[in-house]
């Protein structure tokens, strides 16, 4: 508290504070809002925005719990929306999701300032026949 100011003064301009406050919620609700959508539809247009885009970010995160992001070329989304991602075993970001399997895909779309983010669990694939089937010469 300022010394110069009296505790009735600060109580005061606590006060206005916490009533516009109050008022913040019927103030935000004038704004038009999104319509909602259903489960259905945000999962065909993120299926959509995953397709169209070239690249992603996968995002990791490190032994200090820091998000790492590097741009990975992924496979299309697959009907339960599982997404095959080729890479070295050796990498940093397989060393990662060993130690915390907890990942980000994030996809961009600039044509269309369209994107999506879509989390969940990563898990290494040493199988021989997935890494035929799921890797780029590139």
């Amino acid at each position: 508290m300022n010394s110069t100011q009296s505790p009735a003064k600060v109580l005061v301009k606590a006060f206005l504070l916490l009533s516009l406050v109050a008022f913040a919620p019927s103030v935000r609700n004038q704004a038009k809002r999104p319509p909602r959508w259903d489960r259905e539809s945000l999962i065909a247009t993120a299926r959509e925005i995953m397709k169209t885009a070239r690249y992603c970010a996968l995002i990791t995160l490190d032994s200090n719990g820091r998000p790492q992001a590097r741009t990975m070329d992924p496979f299309p989304p697959e009907e339960n929306m599982v997404v095959w991602l080729g890479t070295n075993p050796n990498s940093r970001k397989v060393a990662e999701i060993l130690h915390n399997e907890h990942v980000t895909l994030y996809y961009f779309v600039s044509e269309d300032q369209a994107y999506v983010a879509i989390s969940g669990r990563a898990r290494i694939i040493h199988d021989a026949k997935a890494k035929a089937r799921y890797w780029k010469d590139e």
